[in-house]
This record gives C-alpha cells, sequence and structure tokens, in this order.
C-alpha cells in the first residue's frame, strides 16, 4: 500500500508540476526580472492553495523564486531541463525532513523548469490512512457481494482522496453520494479533511505570528540544529552580526559568528545544556555579547540569545580603572601624613625646626587630599547631573578672569601670559563658570610644566561660526605616544613629577567633560622639547 501511495503521490506532483507550468509562463516577465512582485505572489498564492512547496528555476539550475526558503537545484531539476520530467528526494534544512519533488520542463510552454516539492512525512500519513480504510472497506464488502463494485470504486477514490491529504490540497472532492458504511467513513475522511485545513491554518498563523515577534524583537536570536548548523536568525540578529538571515540558513554557526568557543557553545546547548557565557568578536566594529544557549524539545537544537554588552563591558572596565585610580592617589597622601605624624609622636615635636617641616608637609598632603576630593565631586556631577545654565557670553572675557586669577601664580615662576587673537569673534551660549574651570585647568596645567622665565600664550580664532582657543606653553612638552591619552581620569605622563607638582591627575578629564557639554572639541598638540599646546573648539553664533 505504501509503494501503491508514493508512486501515486510521484505521479500527483509530476501532473501539479506540469499543470503551474502555463501559469508559471504567463508571468514569464516578472521571473525573467529575477522573480518579481508578479512572480512572488503567483508562486505564494499556488503554496498557499496547494500546501506544496514551489520553486522555479532557470534552465542552467539557478533559482529565479521561491515559496520557501532555502532552495537548491536537486537532481529532478536537472533531469527535467534535460528530459522534460524529473523526480527527487532530498532534505529540507529549514524544515528538517526529507521532501518529494517533481520538475517539469517544457520551453514551448515556459522558459522555465517549475519545481514542486512536499514533505515525505505526509505520504506516510496517507499510506496509513488509506491501509486503515481499505481495510475497513474490505470489511464491510464481505457483507455483500452486490456492493463488490461500490468497494473497488470506493478503494480507488480512497488512493485518491488519502493523496489529496497528503498534498494538502484544499479542494479535494470526497464523493456525497454513498450510503451506509462507506458513507459513514467518506464523511468522517471529509471532517479529517476540514480538520487538517484548520490546524494548517492554525500553524501558519502561529508561525506568522512568532515570524513577527521574533523579527521585532531587540535581543538576537538564533536558532540551530542538532548540528549547530543554523535554523533561524531574527533581524536583530542579522543587524548585529551582519548577515544575511536568509544566506546563514543551512550553514554551521561557528562560520557565521565569529566568535571563540560560539560553535561549541551551540552544539553543547543542542545536547541538552542550558549555559551562559560571554564571548568577543572581532568586528569591525570589536563587540561583547552576552549568549544564553538553551535546548529545544521539538524540533531538536537549540536556541541562543545573544545581547550586546559592549558599552556596559566598557564602562565596567572604566569604574573598575576609577576605583583603582583613586585608591592610588588616596593612599600616597595619606601615607605621607601617617609617616609625618608618627615621627611627630615619637619625639619630633620636642625639635620645634623639625616639627615645623614635618607640620608643613602635612599640610601640603591635606591640600592635596582636598583638591582631589572637590575633583572627584566635580567630575562625578559633570558625568551624571551636570548644572549646566547656558547664557551669551564671549571668549575673550573668560580667558582675561582665568589669566587673572593665575597672575600671582605666573609672577612667582616668573612667566609671562601673552594674548593673540582675531577680533571680532562669534559670541557663546554657555555656561561661563563651567568654562572658566576648563580654562583655568588648562592654564595650572601649563604653568605647572612651564620652566621659570617662560611664556604661556593664549591664541583666538573664528572658524566660521565656531571660535577657536588655543593655550601653548614652552616646557618640556608631551611625547607623541601619550596625547591620546592625557584627558584620562588619573592619566599621567610623569607620575612623580605631576604628583609633586599638586596635580590631581583629573584636571584635563574635567576639561573634556566641560567642553563636551558644550558641544565642543578639545585636543592637545606637541613637538618633543617644544612645549604643548591645547586646542579648544566651540560653537558660537554671530
Amino acid at each position: 500500500m505504501s509503494r501503491l501511495v508514493e508512486r501515486g503521490r510521484h505521479q500527483d506532483l509530476e501532473r501539479l508540476a506540469a499543470s503551474l507550468a502555463p501559469q508559471v509562463g504567463s508571468a514569464r516577465a516578472g521571473f525573467e526580472s529575477g522573480g518579481g512582485e508578479e512572480g512572488a505572489r503567483l508562486l505564494a498564492g499556488i503554496a498557499a492553495a496547494s500546501g506544496v512547496r514551489v520553486t522555479v528555476f532557470d534552465a542552467a539550475g539557478k533559482v529565479l523564486a521561491d515559496s520557501g526558503r532555502g532552495a537548491v537545484t536537486t537532481p529532478d531539476v536537472v533531469a527535467a531541463a534535460a528530459s522534460g520530467r524529473g523526480l527527487a528526494r532530498s532534505y529540507d534544512v529549514v524544515s528538517g525532513q526529507d521532501a518529494d519533488s517533481a520538475s517539469f520542463y517544457n520551453r514551448e510552454v515556459a522558459p522555465f523548469v517549475v519545481r514542486v516539492a512536499s514533505p515525505t512525512s505526509t505520504v506516510r500519513e496517507a499510506a496509513d490512512g488509506a491501509m486503515t480504510a481499505v481495510l475497513v472497506a474490505t470489511g464491510f464488502a464481505w457483507l455483500s457481494v452486490a456492493g463488490i463494485g461500490a468497494i473497488v470504486l470506493w478503494v480507488l477514490w480512497s488512493r485518491e482522496a488519502m493523496l489529496g491529504l497528503a498534498l494538502r490540497e484544499p479542494k479535494a472532492i470526497f464523493p456525497r453520494d454513498l450510503s451506509g458504511e462507506l458513507g459513514f467513513v467518506a464523511s468522517r475522511l471529509e471532517a479529517l479533511r476540514e480538520e487538517r485545513q484548520v490546524a494548517d491554518r492554525s500553524r501558519r498563523a502561529e508561525k506568522s505570528e512568532a515570524d513577527v515577534i521574533l523579527s521585532e524583537m531587540s535581543d538576537a536570536v538564533l536558532s540551530v540544529d542538532a548540528q549547530a548548523r543554523i535554523r533561524l536568525v531574527n533581524a536583530s540578529a542579522a543587524r548585529l552580526l551582519g548577515i544575511d538571515a536568509a544566506g546563514a540558513a543551512g550553514k554551521p554557526i561557528g562560520g557565521i559568528v565569529r566568535a571563540e568557543g560560539i560553535a561549541d557553545l551551540a552544539s553543547r546547548a543542542a545536547a541538552g545544556q542550558t549555559l551562559s557565557t560571554r564571548v568577543e568578536t572581532p568586528g569591525p566594529p570589536p563587540r561583547t555579547l552576552d549568549v544564553q544557549a538553551r535546548p529545544m524539545q521539538d524540533p531538536g537544537g537549540a536556541v541562543l540569545v545573544l545581547r550586546d554588552v559592549t558599552e556596559e563591558a566598557r564602562f565596567a572596565d572604566m569604574r573598575r580603572d576609577f576605583v583603582a585610580g583613586a585608591s592610588h592617589e588616596l593612599r600616597t597622601p595619606l601615607s605621607v601624613v601617617k609617616g609625618m605624624v608618627e615621627t611627630l609622636l615619637d619625639g619630633a615635636l620636642d625639635d620645634r625646626a623639625r616639627a615645623r617641616e614635618f607640620l608643613e608637609v602635612i599640610e601640603r598632603q591635606v591640600k592635596s587630599l582636598n583638591n582631589l576630593v572637590n575633583d572627584l565631586l566635580d567630575l562625578g556631577k559633570l558625568e551624571s547631573r551636570p548644572e549646566f545654565t547656558p547664557r551669551v557670553t564671549d571668549v575673550p572675557g573668560i580667558l582675561e578672569r582665568v589669566a587673572a586669577a593665575w597672575a600671582a601664580a605666573a609672577k612667582d615662576k616668573e612667566v609671562e601670559f601673552r594674548f593673540e587673537g582675531d577680533d571680532p569673534l562669534p559670541r557663546l551660549m554657555a555656561d561661563a563658570a563651567l568654562l572658566e574651570r576648563a580654562f583655568s585647568n588648562i592654564v595650572e596645567n601649563a604653568l605647572r610644566f612651564t620652566p621659570r622665565g617662560g611664556t604661556v600664550t593664549f591664541r583666538t580664532s573664528r572658524e566660521g561660526d565656531r571660535v577657536r582657543v588655543e593655550i601653548r606653553d614652552t616646557g618640556p612638552g608631551i611625547p607623541e605616544t601619550h596625547l591620546k591619552r592625557i584627558f584620562e581620569r588619573f592619566y599621567r605622563v610623569d607620575r612623580a613629577r605631576s604628583r609633586e607638582a599638586g596635580g590631581t591627575g583629573l584636571g584635563l578629564s574635567i576639561v573634556k567633560h566641560v567642553i563636551g557639554l558644550h558641544k565642543g572639541e578639545v585636543w592637545a598638540e606637541s613637538e618633543g622639547g617644544a612645549g604643548a599646546v591645547f586646542v579648544v573648539r566651540l560653537p558660537g553664533f554671530g
């Protein structure tokens, strides 16, 4: 019976492929242009009505249009291109099942190979159903010799009906005029057909709903089969990984997701383990991904959920570096204070000159601690909830106030302040107090490293509607390898000298945050031994 149903099924598939050729030929323009809207709508309609997968190839075996996914050239397509017809059984990577297919080619009807395919499992279901139906019919046949003719006809009809069910033909015709037991069986089969149609519609609706949910999910989702070959990739995963979802189907995940250990993770999950890990992808750009992998009982394999935690990982590293840097900066002055206090308690208080020297050191370290704490508080405000009060202001006025504030310190070091620049400059909508703090930090840094008798030059210029400010010193300069990092928290080119000069390691980081808050830019330039220049560019108006 199984062979009988298979032969009948193959004949039906061949007839269906041949009957679709004229329809495909009528949409010739759509297919010749590479599977246009007309051709796509035609295949979608045929697939929905018949329940089979329809694919159109050119004579060379290239896919022109497909109602399913993952189409490849199969032996029946090659045979049809050569002789007009072909049959084959192949493995469908999308459904994970064997499928029977038939192909038809007649250039006079249509210049394309038309292939129809249906899962092989439906034939077994049809064969089992047909066998049961024949046994029931045969049992009833013994009740009446006069019914033999009807039984024969009914068996032939059962074959066609079961093939119709196997192919999920929505318009399969069942006899309406059978009476008695045969009529009862016919009505049950009709009910079965209707139930299958309802179930098929429900499955299609559920699949459509699941596809919509997956496509709208912000998390990246991939599913793999038992061999860790990709079965499904949602839109978020395709964007995150920069891959073609359709092209990835059926390929090993290790060849698509370039992250060490991902293939092993998928294989272990497909084998039944629930796993969670973090992987790095080389990019570009490099990414850090959290991966949750769970096994799927039906239809087997595993599902992987990927979340981009690159920024979270970067902030975690910054927080760790910040804590380490702050701890180190606090420990140094505290250690000095502790040592001095212990020395005084051990008897140095009796030596007034020596005691005064120790107390002056303690005072300097306490001031350093106070400056560090204040800078930490200011930086914390700028990074979280900055108090930003923009008003119309001008750069020359800000620079003059900054120079006046540091005039005494410059005089003590015999450092000259010079001003150069264009006039007039665009005005700014800015928080003058914050900009004064930023420029003050730059000037403090310049004075700290400018030798006695040197100069600090303030130069302003106009660049369109932007203001450019340069603050140049005549100090030793900054090695090129350090230029990109000097705005990091606690970063020092010369740690010992910077700490001795009273720096906290946070001044330039505060500058970067203030200028960024004003939508501006800041960077440093230097040539070894020729001083350093800090450049600030701010948006203006007028």
